[in-house]
């Protein structure tokens, strides 16, 4: 009589849970003889996964109805809740997995809860101790945390935090990051011809023109800029744009490419205070492969975004993280990375100091070259196994 296979869930919403989970989805595939995979999409940032399907081989996926269009976090949280309950009362499923602290993962969680399907999470352990920062990120992960059966933590920082919580050993594995892996992936990956002049051109020509630009204008020096996080908006917003075109000002030959993110505030206050700047090149959000062709260009990243301070370490560059507390302090402590805070003065003076080194050709002194902190690329292969080995174990008992 043939085994029945049990059947995963691997949900996901938004650009970071694509790339963090396309090598578990991988792995999982290795197991087709004896594991059903169903990607499901919520479809929380449905215009930022484009290009995403064509470099990393999901396969088929399920789309949810869900309107990604709802004004707040009330909104889309009743949204998601009431389309993923729909579908694990359709579909039985022996397992879920999430990712990160998103409201997909943590609405997918607690709907798996519910239902009474175990829940695996990928990247978990993170924490600030700031419920405000991020907001609504830290809030989420201490949620899914108490929802979870597995635990995959990427380091023993984060295995430490929650065992500090009080969460049984037992369900918490060290596993790296899944970033790494799929960074490791795609850098690996042969691309034909010359990159910048060829496909760089189809697949991100504003980052191409941007490029261009920049070497006419014999730039010596280029930094990429990300900020989009919530507790970062309004007059934070406002003040920290102003601050960058007197940056941009102060060192001319210094050139900044910002992939802008959709959040319409952020958008406005992005074109309001730097469109006409020459030197700040406002580009569409990226994709993946045009991302990392990016991050080897440039001397140094000033960002707030969490996936950065992870990827950023594999280049071996200077990063200016533009929080004032962060969930990732592996980075800090590998003296990869600074902390600076939105105040505009002290990101001022700290961009300013990368600027000169890079003129120089100098690092600065509280940066150190080394391994990426984060993980081997291996930690899709340890998720798996870990869950399968007690799904296995389920089936026996």
């Amino acid at each position: 009589m043939t085994k029945k296979k049990k059947r995963v869930a691997v949900i996901l919403g938004t650009r970071p849970e694509y790339l963090k989970l396309a090598p578990v989805v991988a792995e999982l595939a290795k197991f087709h003889e004896v594991l059903d995979t169903e990607v499901v999409f919520t479809g929380q940032h449905r215009e930022l996964l484009v290009g995403l399907s064509d470099l990393f081989e999901m396969g088929d996926h399920k789309q949810l109805a869900v309107n990604n269009q709802r004004p707040n976090l009330p909104g889309l949280t009743s949204a998601l809740i009431h389309a993923l309950d729909g579908e694990f009362t359709r579909e039985k499923y022996d397992a879920v997995v999430v990712q990160g602290d998103t409201t997909t993962a943590f609405c997918a969680a607690l709907t798996a809860f519910y239902h009474r399907i175990p829940v695996a999470h990928v990247e978990a352990g993170l924490r600030t101790g700031n419920l405000d920062e991020p907001f609504p990120e830290e809030l989420n992960r201490l949620l899914i945390t108490r929802l979870a059966r597995w635990n995959f933590v990427p380091t023993q920082a984060a295995f430490a935090n929650l065992t500090a919580e009080g969460v049984a050993s037992a369900s918490i594995v060290v596993t790296g990051n899944t970033i790494i892996d799929t960074l490791s992936l795609v850098r690996n990956h042969k691309i034909p011809g010359d990159y910048e002049t060829g496909l760089l051109e189809q697949e991100a020509p504003e980052l191409a023109d941007a490029l261009r630009q920049f070497r006419a204008r014999n730039g010596k020096t280029l930094a990429v800029l990300t900020i989009h996080r919530r507790e970062n908006h309004g007059q934070k917003l406002a003040d920290f744009f102003r601050m960058m075109r007197t940056l941009a000002a102060q060192y001319p030959d210094h050139h900044f490419v910002y992939p802008y993110h959709l959040n319409p505030e952020v958008k406005l206050k992005a074109f309001q205070f730097m469109a006409e700047v020459p030197n700040i090149h406002l580009v569409s959000p990226l994709s993946y492969r045009p991302f990392l062709h990016l991050m080897s260009r440039v001397d140094f990243a000033m960002s707030d975004s969490g996936g950065l301070q992870e990827e950023f370490p594999s280049f071996g560059k200077p990063l200016l993280v533009l929080r004032n507390v962060t969930e990732r302090p592996e980075l800090i402590a590998a003296q990869m990375g600074k902390l600076v805070g939105v105040e505009p003065d002290a990101v001022f003076a700290a961009a300013s100091a990368l600027i000169e080194g890079a003129r120089a050709n100098t690092l600065p002194d509280w940066f150190q070259l080394g391994p990426n902190p984060f993980g081997d690329g291996l930690a899709s292969e340890r998720i798996v196994a870990r869950m399968w080995n007690d799904l296995n174990a389920d089936v026996k008992g």
